[in-house]
């Protein structure tokens, strides 16, 4: 056999793996991107469970955040869900007694509980950075200091959003931000203001009955709807 003939049947094998390379490739992509998502869907089921677990020992959610005898908030949501999310460690490590990003509290960022991140951003992880939010503001679950109970809420609880996914807000985890309902986007995946994002095909939420959904193919009004604990007047 000629040189030139080993030369292209080399290449014709070449161009043959090339060719199932491509066609196998988005499938495995796929499965890992569901695997991931699927990862991402249960951190927020926890976090929304240990929400309900607050709410049958406090009889009510949490605030969206603490203030500080300064005024100012000083401790989120995440911090005060530590021991329902057996963090208790990490719970008792915190001080309260000086803000988020106090000499104290400053050192825990890169504690952040795995449960706060999304599987598929990684980076956030590594920095102690949130994918999951709250969306503050007037009528909704998390008005900001005034805690809600579940009586509070009297749209139906399957359709009213409790925890949201979020990318690209560098949001500390322990930090007392989240999104606002008055000047956040609520368009899906907006890539000009805060809104509900993913680096999957599609956000996850979880609703205040705590069934978890996937945010796809809605108008920025219904999203707005679905923040509000009650009917408004027309």
């Amino acid at each position: 056999m000629s040189a030139l003939i080993k030369s292209c049947l080399l290449l014709l094998g070449l161009l043959v793996l090339v060719a199932a390379v491509a066609i196998v490739w988005p499938a495995i992509q796929n499965q890992r991107d569901v695997a991931s998502s699927s990862k991402c869907n249960g951190h927020l089921s926890m976090l929304s469970l240990a929400m309900h677990n607050y709410h049958a020992a406090h009889g009510h959610f949490p605030p969206a955040y603490v203030l500080g005898p300064d005024g100012k908030p000083w401790h989120s949501w995440r911090v005060l869900l530590l021991p329902d999310i057996e963090q208790d460690k990490l719970y008792k490590d915190y001080n309260f007694n000086e803000p988020w990003d106090g000499p104290n509290n400053s050192k825990l960022q890169a504690r952040m509980p795995k449960h706060y991140a999304c599987p598929s951003d990684p980076k956030n992880l590594e920095k102690g950075q949130t994918n999951y939010f709250v969306v503050v503001g007037p009528d909704t679950v998390f008005p900001g200091t005034e805690t809600t109970k579940l009586e509070d809420v009297t749209r139906p609880r399957r359709q009213t959003i409790q925890l949201v996914e979020a990318v690209g807000q560098d949001v500390n985890w322990m930090e007392p931000r989240d999104l606002s309902f008055d000047s956040m986007s609520f368009e899906i995946n907006d890539p000009n203001l805060p809104s509900i994002s993913s680096k999957h095909r599609a956000p996850h939420v979880i609703m205040v009955d705590a069934t978890s959904g996937y945010l796809h193919g809605i108008s920025p009004l219904e999203v707005r709807t679905m923040f509000l604990i009650r009917e408004q007047p027309k």
